[in-house]
């Protein structure tokens, strides 16, 4: 039994009207009337792909899965042969068709339609209502989307996915038979979006779980190794002050004692510390990437920073690990390269595009590693955690060695710019 050959038109005896759908009004002679037995075996096979899809639902592993599992679902039980979900992209402000199921090739990932009350799945976001439309060629709520009419659509259903007060988009199914959507079929196809909906929102926090369990053990790993050099740093800083003091004549035990505590002070830089302003940016406040780097580096009589006015602030969650990066790279020049030596000097300097924000730092008056050193190899711990940080922040490393030691660029990717509505 197929669809068009089945369709129901409302019934004064059957369900009620979904309280604020959008539901054009009824037109006789589409098609013939089912018997009750077709339309019970109907809506029970229609009962049957829910209960499927809310199974793939639990056990779809990415939005992907989930999305393709829906669309497949609403082909299924409204025996139609295009269905898409829409997904909503904030900053653009459009939708954009994220899975479907009967489109010419090309369309699905790459078409965006817009997302205002004059088209159906733009109402159906907006308003967080459904839509049925029996007669596309007819239509004047709406006007119809090119796409639709490039694939002889005549009929359609718009529902929202929505998860409480979070919309993500819009289920859709579309028709190019002349049969007619009846209200019924709306509350199943609302059905699978708010099945849809609640995948997505267990997907996204098993994501951001994830993530803090990352995180977690960015930062445990991070505070082992630090335990665990600690004694060197404090070596290395006696060492240097006491040719410092040798060369100067200033008292050693002065310069040992400020520089233990600007290390203290150091350690603690990035890890989130209740009450300290520079891990604001853990609690929500953007953090100045110069005050920041300036902060890490202040053990470090030989290294400066500085960058170009107006630089992008690090949003949540990025001045941590871009802490710990800087650490490690500092702890590295104190004991492989430029901080090693005498007169060696560190210099970071950032600057930024509207698309990355940019770190260049560089060493000179320090030894060249050879082949197989911890700065060369990339293998040594600390490089490993220079890695593991920005991977965190999703930021591209670079390094070479020139003739007077390190020289490395941090590339941090900033939010696309909002761009028009095709």
């Amino acid at each position: 039994m197929t669809r068009a050959a089945s369709a129901i038109p409302p019934r004064t005896k059957g369900a009620p009207p979904l309280e604020g759908a959008q539901v054009e009004a009824v037109r006789g002679g589409d098609a013939p009337l089912p018997t009750d037995a077709e339309e019970l075996a109907y809506r029970l096979r229609q009962q049957q792909v829910l209960s499927t899809f809310a199974l793939e639902a639990l056990r779809a592993g990415t939005l992907d899965e989930l999305y393709r599992a829906a669309v497949a679902r609403v082909a299924e039980g409204l025996d139609v042969s295009l269905a898409k979900y829409l997904r909503h992209r904030a900053e653009e402000g459009d939708l954009v068709l994220e899975a479907g199921v009967g489109w010419h090739a090309g369309v699905v990932g790459a078409t965006v339609m817009a997302c205002d009350e004059g088209s159906p799945a733009g109402y159906a976001y907006r308003t967080e209502r459904p839509v049925l439309s029996n007669h596309l060629d007819a239509e004047d709520r709406f006007r119809t989307p090119a796409l639709l009419l490039d694939h002889g659509v005549t009929r359609a259903l718009n529902v929202p996915v929505v998860d409480g007060s979070t919309p993500y988009g819009v289920l859709e199914a579309d028709a190019r038979d002349p049969g007619r959507f009846t209200e019924a079929d709306l509350g199943f196809l609302q059905g699978l979006a708010n099945v849809l909906s609640t995948g997505i929102a267990r997907l996204g926090e098993r994501a951001a779980a994830e993530a803090a369990r990352e995180r977690e053990t960015l930062l445990a790993a991070e505070l082992r190794h630090r335990i665990r050099n600690l004694l060197t740093l404090a070596r290395s800083t006696v060492r240097l002050s006491v040719q410092e003091a040798a060369e100067t004549g200033a008292n050693p035990g002065d310069l040992i004692a400020g520089r233990i505590d600007a290390l203290s002070a150091a350690t603690e830089t990035g890890l989130p510390v209740p009450g300290s302003p520079i891990c604001a940016g853990d609690f929500g406040e953007p953090v100045d990437p110069v005050a920041l780097t300036l902060r890490i580096l202040a053990p470090y009589a030989a290294a400066t920073a500085r960058g170009e006015e107006a630089l992008p602030r690090l949003d949540r969650g990025e001045a941590t690990p871009l802490a710990l990066l800087l650490h490690e790279l500092a702890t590295n020049a104190l004991k492989h390269g430029a901080l090693s030596r005498p007169g060696g000097r560190v210099e970071a300097v950032w600057s930024s595009t509207p698309q990355v924000l940019r770190l260049d730092w560089a060493e000179t008056g320090g030894p060249l590693p050879a082949s197989g050193d911890e700065g060369v190899s990339g293998h040594g711990f600390g490089q490993t955690m220079v890695d593991r940080a920005a991977r965190s922040l999703g930021a591209w490393v670079r390094r070479d060695w020139g003739p007077e030691g390190l020289v490395l660029r941090l590339e941090l990717p900033r939010p696309p710019a909002t761009t028009g509505t095709t």
